[in-house]
Formats: structure tokens, C-alpha cells, sequence
């Protein structure tokens, strides 16, 4: 069940939504994110090739710092090698982690194409706020 809290939508390719569905990968990493609340929901978009929504997650917290000083923090939880990890933040100033939990896969993948009859959904890039009408629309899914 989807909670009354900051919702977002995020989208992620398909390995690593994967593996936070699995359980495996507990923090996610982004140069950039929302400052407006710790916690949240999450509804996972697995960008191409399959282009579904996927799942929901949890945000437990969320950590800003610099790369240098988050990555002993996430190492264990990011599903990244440190290689990974440095390629993505180069010359990135701050680095967040979104510590996840309560991970829900959908029953069925809920394809681009039927997101947008449904609800006029359009994938973000990266994140973004979800709408009210996404909202209502997950619910009867999860």
C-alpha cells in the first residue's frame, strides 16, 4: 500500500531496478535530488528496453555529502564498484544517497504505453514529483 508521504517517480534502468526490487541494492545513488524531505515513496520506472513501472520503495533517509565522504558510507549497499562510483560522481561536488526500504514489485509490469492511456504518464529523465492522478492509479496496482 502506498503511503501519504513525498512521492516520486524514478526512473532507472532495468539492473538496478532489479535489484532493488530483489532486496540487494538498498541505496540508490544520484548526483542530484530533491532537498525538500527525507523520506518518501518511490515508484520505479525500468527505463529501456522494458519501460515499465515496476515497482514501489521506500525512502528510509537520505544522505548529502561529498563523494569522497559517501562512498565508505554506501559502498556495501550501492550494488557499484568503486570504479562505478567514481565514474558517476567525476566532478560531481556533492554526491546523495536515497537509503531504501520495503521493496514491492508489481504484480505485472505496468507498460509505458497503458501508463499513458491511463494517466498521461510521461517517464522522467531522472526524477521527478508524482502526480495525483499517478497516485490514484498505483494504488489499485500495489
Amino acid at each position: 500500500m502506498l503511503d501519504r508521504v513525498q512521492k516520486i517517480v524514478l526512473s532507472i534502468k532495468p539492473l538496478w531496478a532489479e535489484l532493488i526490487l530483489s532486496g540487494q541494492k538498498t541505496v540508490e545513488l544520484r548526483r542530484r535530488f530533491t532537498k525538500s524531505s527525507e523520506r518518501g515513496t518511490i515508484l520505479l520506472y525500468s527505463s529501456k528496453p522494458v519501460m515499465a513501472m515496476v515497482g514501489v520503495v521506500h525512502i528510509e533517509r537520505t544522505v548529502t555529502l561529498p563523494p569522497n565522504t559517501l562512498w565508505p558510507l554506501v559502498s556495501s549497499g550501492a550494488c557499484v564498484t568503486e570504479e562505478q562510483y567514481w565514474a558517476y560522481f567525476d566532478r560531481s561536488n556533492e554526491a546523495v544517497a536515497l537509503y531504501l526500504n520495503a521493496p514491492i514489485r508489481l504484480p505485472s509490469p505496468i507498460p509505458l504505453d497503458q501508463l499513458r492511456r491511463s494517466v498521461g504518464f510521461t517517464p522522467p529523465l531522472s526524477w521527478r514529483w508524482v502526480k495525483s492522478e499517478e497516485f490514484a492509479f498505483m494504488q489499485g496496482m500495489v
